[in-house]
């Protein structure tokens, strides 16, 4: 095993010979993080060369050796894939040195990696290379390795189970390869790093699900049986910062794999802005609450999005929508004109200026006037009223004083008690007046007896 080890290394080393001496103060940590942020940009050969240099600093780094079989691998895909990246075919010898020079790096990568799911992504990618030249049972074991240090690996166990079914069942089962497309659909640029699902799915089966992630290129290829390529199949791509997408129309995994680049591409659109549009009264340009706005967005024949949003208190709605996208919004409120408004290329929040309704206007100036006069014929008819009271008043007052002077005036509106009270007084002046004529009489009798006597 030891003399296998150093054989890998002497191997590597030997690749590695025409390196040239790089600067003393670039680490091979330096030469990493170039090679990564070049590999990602698609320029596969500048990343081969930071590689390079980084194993030339330190030649036992996993993560050097990692990556450049990595990009090794990546070189061979692209030469045998209808997209390519600009480079000419290479022959088969040299696709089949590519590869094996790949797995060495793999197999050396996992052998120094400490990190177990680095180690179990070395495995996993020599697995895949053996399975694709249908040597299942050297698959198998290293699918193997790779649960060994990774037992949530998925697409691992999925591996293996596929190419212990082959090698048990004595036959080939035909892989087909898939490859999907993820762009930006603004600048219709590759989106690398893109996560892809496929899932298979068929009416009373447990659904299937591969995955992968874009290169550089923003492709993905994975192997899809022959198992899964009668079952119906939808492709999702997800990527930070940009909504969800899927490929268009209904096939079956054999039916996609027939179609041409464009159906197979998943246009990405970023994450939509979202603005603060107002809507004010265009005369006193005083905001207005409760606008029921209908809103509808278009970035291209793939793309559209309709909602509703009422405006809050003080006039404005949310918008979402991506910049340069078609905004169209339909506002309505009672006793305004609906206001549709058109903006071609998005940009920024408007503001919307609602006309009112002349109609409802006089409407409402017929109602206040109808009102008004109304309440000037209740107040004529209170003034008729009180001055028909008065004049009644009056002709009571008279009735009583032709019917005799001394009686009591009483008012219409005098209490029963009132009333008692000033019969019992006229009582009492009554008594003390008959009480005085009394002692009066008494008086000039004793007075006549005096002159008598």
């Amino acid at each position: 095993m030891m003399n296998r080890y150093f054989t890998w290394i002497l191997t590597i080393l030997l690749f590695l010979g025409g390196v040239s001496t790089v600067q003393a103060q670039k680490t091979d940590r330096w030469h990493i993080r170039q090679g990564n942020r070049l590999y990602r940009q698609g320029d596969i050969d500048d990343a081969t060369t930071q590689y390079k240099m980084a194993l030339a600093k330190d030649s036992l780094n996993p993560v050097a050796v990692y990556n450049m079989g990595r990009v090794l691998l990546q070189k061979a895909i692209n030469s045998t894939s209808q997209e390519g990246n600009g480079q000419s075919q290479m022959a088969p010898q040299e696709i089949d040195s590519l590869l094996r020079t790949a797995e060495q790096m793999f197999q050396t990568a996992a052998r120094l990696e400490t990190n177990k799911i680095r180690k179990a992504m070395c495995w996993h990618n020599v697995g895949v290379m053996y399975q694709m030249a249908g040597q299942f049972k050297e698959a198998i074991e290293y699918y193997k390795d790779a649960l060994r240090n990774n037992p949530n690996d998925d697409e691992t166990r999925y591996n293996l189970a596929v190419c212990q079914k082959n090698l048990n069942g004595n036959k080939q089962v035909k892989h087909y390869q898939m490859e999907v497309f993820v762009k930006d659909a603004e600048t219709k640029k590759p989106l690398p790093e893109a996560e892809v699902v496929f899932q298979f799915n068929e009416p009373g089966k447990e659904t299937e699900v591969l995955g992968g992630t874009t290169n550089a290129n923003g492709k993905v290829a994975v192997f899809i049986p022959d198992t899964l390529a009668s079952r119906m199949i939808t492709v999702s791509a997800f990527k930070e910062k940009y909504e969800r997408n899927d490929i268009k129309g209904q096939f079956t995994a054999e039916e996609l794999l027939k179609q041409p680049d464009d159906v197979r591409t998943i246009m990405l659109y970023p994450d939509p802005m979202v603005v603060l549009f107002q809507t004010v009264d265009s005369i006193t340009g005083k905001p207005l609450p409760k606008v029921e706005n209908d809103i509808t967005v278009v970035v291209d024949e793939n793309y559209k999005n309709s909602y509703k949003e009422i405006s809050s208190q003080n006039g404005k709605f949310p918008v979402k929508a991506q910049k340069g996208a078609l905004v169209s919004i339909n506002s309505q409120l009672k006793g305004y004109q609906p206001k549709q408004t058109m903006i071609e290329k998005f940009s920024k929040p408007e503001t919307i200026k609602m006309v009112p309704d002349q109609n409802q206007k006089k409407k409402q100036q017929q109602q206040q006037q109808n009102q008004k006069q109304n309440s000037d014929d209740n107040k004529d008819k209170n003034k008729d009223k009180k001055k028909d009271e008065g004049q009644n008043q009056n002709q009571d007052q008279n009735q009583n004083q032709q019917q005799g002077e001394g009686q009591p005036e009483t008012q219409p509106n005098m209490s029963q008690d009132n009333v008692e009270r000033l019969l019992e007084a006229a009582k009492q002046q009554e008594k003390e007046t008959q009480e005085r004529l009394q002692r009066a009489k008494r008086l000039r009798q004793r007075r006549q007896l005096d002159k008598n006597w």
